[in-house]
């Protein structure tokens, strides 16, 4: 798609995206640099880089369909497999750290006050279920989107999902830092969702330049993660180098790391052309 632009036309593009990143970049520095001015980041991510990437892209020419949200082909296909392996992920992690004596885990207590868990329950999950939804849909069409495509004018596709997902890395920064994570346990957040962002990367470009399978992936993950930290307590009896700061366990540990690592390989698996029922 983005190869047949002229020579300008891809330099031009490519530099408002490198520019937008700058905004990015620095917004998360001045968090850091100030906490008082905290909210920088939230904002930029959530509403400015958004909001520009999505009026850059149209004043292109592009529509959404262009973006990666095309519906033909396989795309209920993508989101199925995406979700089953999202959930699968943080299962096969939690129980990976249960076997091996690294967390203990105890049921949570669902209560809020003096209101029933049958009211409780039901309202965490939809509020987690449409919160989650946005979130996701707003960095994944913004990310694996926006940049990835843009960046990928310049240069070169491996450097493209490099980039993009560094720049997505940066953006959990300040609430790593804001939460007093060690510097290796913030290297080690900011590697681990370098990671994870490069296999939703491939899984965007594997899946025919959708995003409907890198959005499945990053919902089911969230949305596991969150139903496993609101019904049950995680006692941790490993190290944090190797499962993570308890406020960002597991992204800020080694086994993160090695989890998306392996991932990276599953996503190839399932978004190869002959698992797709392509030629």
């Amino acid at each position: 798609m983005w190869q047949s632009l002229p020579i300008r036309k891809a330099v031009e593009f490519m530099k408002k995206a490198f520019a937008l990143s700058l905004v990015a970049i620095s917004a998360v520095g001045l968090a850091i640099w100030r906490p008082a001015l905290g909210w920088a980041s939230p904002v930029t991510y959530v509403l400015i880089l958004p909001l520009c990437a999505y009026w850059f892209w149209r004043s292109e020419g592009r529509t959404l369909q262009d973006l990666g949200l095309r519906r033909g082909g396989f795309w209920r296909q993508s989101l199925g497999r995406g979700i089953l392996l999202g959930v699968l992920i943080p299962i096969f992690l939690m129980l990976v750290q249960v076997l091996f004596g690294w967390v203990v885990l105890t049921p949570g207590n669902m209560s809020y006050g003096n209101w029933p868990a049958a009211i409780v329950i039901p309202g965490y999950i939809a509020f987690t279920l449409i919160k989650m939804f946005f979130i996701v849909a707003i960095e994944e069409v913004v990310f694996r989107g926006y940049f990835l495509q843009r960046f990928s004018l310049g240069t070169g596709t491996a450097w493209a999902i490099v980039l993009s997902s560094g720049l997505w890395a940066i953006g959990h920064l300040v609430s790593m830092v804001s939460e007093g994570l060690s510097p290796f346990s913030i290297g080690m957040g900011m590697l681990t969702f370098l990671t994870w962002g490069i296999a939703l990367s491939i899984g965007c470009l594997r899946s025919g330049k959708s995003l409907w399978f890198p959005f499945a992936v990053h919902y089911g993950v969230n949305i596991c993660f969150s139903m496993l930290g609101g019904f049950s307590l995680a006692n941790y009896q490993a190290p944090q180098w190797l499962v993570g700061n308890p406020n960002w366990a597991p992204e800020s540990g080694v086994l993160g790391t090695l989890v998306w690592l392996a991932a990276i390989g599953m996503v190839w698996m399932i978004t190869s052309p002959a698992r797709f029922g392509k030629k």
